[in-house]
């Protein structure tokens, strides 16, 4: 095989081979002047002067994808007529090499990985934009451990030369809607394809398996294994969103990727809780008074001491009290000193207690760890805002919570207690529950399906509740 390393593409040094594939190789660059590492993706494409044109328009396209998980293109050109690309360097690799095959991926780990992966697609999807190659290859991880989309219209852009002409084999059998294979791909296939790894993630095996002729005729017309059927720890809420996702209809699959997001989150949230050992109340929440609770004790010890403890004036009429048993007694120069020392120590004692409460009672509600936390009905919608009190929904929906913790808050525990005068037509909940904690983005969210009534949300870091928020469902 041909390499690349030790050549210069555009500023780019190449010193090593990532991968390659099917329409591309990938090498580490280092840029010549500044040192900074990046990822260069050299296109299996000999382009003519007018696929040059088709290249840097779609290119540009590409580029101009600015989204928290889709990484970025730094740069594209064409060198000895061949189209490269520099992109943002994942240093963390795929979710292939995280996960290989047959590796059961917990379920909370999926709720977080199909969240990120809906958002950047469905993001995509509202600019018109199909993947066309969802697979956990082209899913990276950079430092943080976030996930990075890759390869955005970059078997488009491999297919954009004279000699190749045909969009049909576009993507990867494996993971590949029906509709695709028949050249008709729209972003309901990215939906599919998504569902496909999901469910390699939560079983350790693909829907379908076989030669590429065997696997197109079993996308096109055979019915999967439901999830169950492979992993009998599977609940059927998670297997019936997963199927409904992998319908051969497209029309029949969700309304888009992220009502997939959604719908997935839901259904997991009760098997989530159910094997969660945090859904207890913490032992640190059990011990810990609450801040009045604090003051109260310490102005209750300060009282006793007070009380206890004779004030000088009482000191003084002491001296002209006599009985006929007991003669009055006169109190030295030195015990008077030592009274007033004594009474002046129990004073600051006094100061310093009241004052300890009072400090006590600001620390414990002041938020030290949750900066803020929002509560809405979509999480692409909430998750990047701020909200308060007051907040009014329609009945029947889902509502998700969002919160954003101080960097190093992990691992930190967060909990959350969910309380209402109304659920489903007037039944109530309480609890304390645990929802999923995005350690790399310093996030918390949790989701919960509601009828109407009046809610309140209530969270807690290392059971010390930080934050809360009401809102009514009508």
């Amino acid at each position: 095989m041909v390499t690349h390393i030790g050549e210069r593409w555009g500023n780019y040094q190449l010193v090593q081979l990532l991968g390659q594939g099917g329409f591309a190789e990938v090498y580490l660059g280092e840029h010549v002047r500044l040192g900074m590492p990046a990822a260069i993706k050299i296109l299996h494409s000999h382009l003519e002067s007018d696929d040059i044109i088709n290249f840097q328009r779609e290119a540009q396209t590409i580029a101009q994808l600015t989204h928290p998980h889709i990484i970025r293109v730094l740069d594209f050109d064409v060198q000895q007529s061949v189209p490269f690309l520099v992109l943002e360097y994942a240093p963390n690799g795929s979710l292939r090499r995280q996960h290989p095959y047959r590796e059961r991926v917990p379920l909370a780990q999926v709720v977080d990985y199909v969240q990120q992966i809906a958002s950047a697609l469905q993001y995509a999807h509202d600019r018109k934009l199909i993947h066309r190659d969802v697979k956990p290859e082209n899913m990276l991880l950079n430092a943080q451990g976030r996930i990075l989309i890759t390869d955005f219209g970059i078997a488009t852009l491999a297919h954009s030369t004279s000699s190749m002409h045909t969009q049909d084999t576009i993507g990867t059998m494996a993971y590949m809607a029906p509709e695709q294979i028949q050249g008709k791909p729209r972003p309901a296939s990215d939906q599919y394809a998504l569902a496909v790894t999901v469910y390699q993630w939560l079983t350790g095996s693909l829907p379908f398996r076989g030669s590429s002729s065997e696997l197109i005729a079993q996308h096109l017309a055979a019915k999967p294994l439901s999830l169950g059927q492979r992993a009998s720890d599977i609940s059927s809420a998670v297997d019936q969103v997963t199927l409904t996702a992998l319908t051969k209809n497209p029309q029949e699959r969700f309304g888009s990727i992220q009502a997939f997001a959604d719908a997935f989150i839901a259904a997991s949230r009760p098997a989530l809780q159910s094997t969660s050992p945090s859904l207890s109340v913490p032992l640190a929440q059990q011990s810990l008074p609450a801040p009045r609770a604090v003051v109260a004790t310490l102005s209750e010890q300060a009282s006793s001491v007070i009380r206890d403890t004779p004030r000088p004036r009482d000191i003084v009429a002491a001296k002209n009290i006599s009985t006929p048993e007991t003669p009055p007694r006169k109190l030295s120069r030195k015990g008077s000193r030592l009274t007033t020392r004594t009474w002046i120590i129990l004073s600051t004692l006094l100061v310093v207690l009241i004052g300890g409460g009072i400090a006590a009672s600001v620390i414990l509600n002041q938020p030290h760890n949750i900066t803020s936390c929002v509560v809405g009905t979509n999480y692409s919608t909430v998750s990047g805002e701020v909200q308060g009190t007051g907040t009014h929904f329609s009945s029947g929906v889902t509502v998700y919570l969002v919160c954003q913790l101080t960097p190093g808050s992990y691992p930190g525990v967060v909990t959350d207690a969910f309380q209402a005068s109304g659920i489903n037509g007037g039944s109530s909940e309480s609890g304390i529950e645990t929802g999923i904690s995005d350690s790399s983005h310093n996030v918390y969210y949790n989701s919960v399906g509601v009828g109407a009534g009046s809610y309140t949300w209530i969270i807690y870091y290392n059971g010390r509740q930080e934050f809360s928020l009401n809102f009514q469902v009508t």
